[in-house]
């Protein structure tokens, strides 16, 4: 389980909204998990530091204030950076890579949705089927047509 915590809670509802309103496919992305405890809890656990949450703000997180908005999800025990550091893929490897990553956001776009961040640390390897997963929807924007009055989710028209 990772529990991605928010300072801005623009960036949250935007992550929240892109979540609930693409019926995005967990073929490609890696989806929220169900039955976790509510915004109001996890907000309260932070901000009493319950969970031993204290003891790693005070051991590793010095100086780094924790956000209270939380997005609840499967863990990717590995991102791109990393597989490329430690596994260092050969060619055929990399290109089943780029496959995997063009059809994640192929079928963003056939959402009209754009990630907005891609980038090695957003792409992560689930042990499920040890196929690749996009992560970190807070910079999505919906794609319009040219001329479209609808506004993004980035806030630009």
């Amino acid at each position: 389980v990772v529990i991605k915590l928010m300072q801005k809670k623009v960036q949250w509802e935007r992550e929240r909204k892109t979540r609930n309103d693409f019926d995005l496919d967990p073929k490609y992305v890696v989806l929220t998990l169900p039955n976790v405890p509510s915004d109001t809890e996890i907000a309260d656990a932070v901000k009493e530091g319950r969970g031993g949450l204290k003891a790693i703000e005070e051991e590793f997180l010095n100086d780094i204030v924790l956000g209270k908005y939380a997005i609840v999800m499967g863990l990717g025990p590995r991102n791109l950076l990393q597989i490329f550091y430690q596994e260092q893929p050969k060619n055929d490897a990399v290109r089943e890579i780029l496959r995997q990553v063009f059809e994640a956001v192929k079928h963003l776009h056939e959402k009209n949705l754009m990630h907005g961040d891609i980038k090695m640390l957003n792409i992560v390897r689930l042990g499920i089927d040890n196929g690749l997963r996009l992560i970190d929807f807070d910079a999505s924007a919906r794609i319009v047509p040219q001329g479209g009055e609808e506004e993004s989710f980035a806030g630009a028209k």
